[in-house]
């Protein structure tokens, strides 16, 4: 939700640092830009001691047009 209309290429990245290294988790092409939207991850590393960010990178071809995050998610 929210990604400029021109978007094709979605990256959801993350790393133990907000700073990164950035791994990249998921690679959505073509991504629906209008009305509600979800992406789904599943992450069986939530119990690791550290807390992970997240970032989502929104690409028009190989412009980079909005990073959202990073996020903290931290172990429970």
């Amino acid at each position: 939700q929210n990604l400029p209309l021109d978007t094709d290429k979605a990256i959801v990245s993350r790393s133990t640092s907000s700073n990164g290294p950035w791994s990249q988790l998921l690679i959505q092409t073509n991504p629906v830009t209008i009305g509600p939207y979800s992406i789904r991850l599943i992450d069986s590393t939530i119990n690791d001691p550290y807390p992970y960010y997240y970032k989502l990178e929104a690409y028009r071809g190989s412009t980079l047009l909005v990073t959202y995050g990073p996020v903290e998610l931290a172990p429970q």
